[in-house]
């Protein structure tokens, strides 16, 4: 015996479009649900990612900030001609 909706389909024929059985409806379901979770599962790296980068932006920005700071400072020590610590 062959399984259902294998080979024969059932056709509307007001649309033309083919009627399907509850197996394919489930089984497109199922996979939409996966594709779904996938999607989620994406967003939420992708969300993680970009805390992370703007972290490291902040941390970044920080640096060059004290950085700037000190070179200010060795540079108005150099103007005043007071020795480097």
């Amino acid at each position: 015996m062959r399984p259902l909706g294998a080979y024969l389909r059932v056709i509307d024929p007001a649309t033309g479009a083919p009627v399907f059985v509850p197996d394919e409806i489930q089984g497109a379901l199922d996979a939409a649900r996966e594709r779904l979770d996938q999607t989620e599962q994406a967003l939420v790296q992708e969300q993680q990612a970009r805390q992370m980068a703007e972290q490291h932006v902040r941390q970044a920005e920080a640096e060059l900030r004290e950085l700037r700071a000190a070179l200010a400072r060795d540079r108005q020590q150099d103007a005043a001609g007071e020795p480097r610590s």
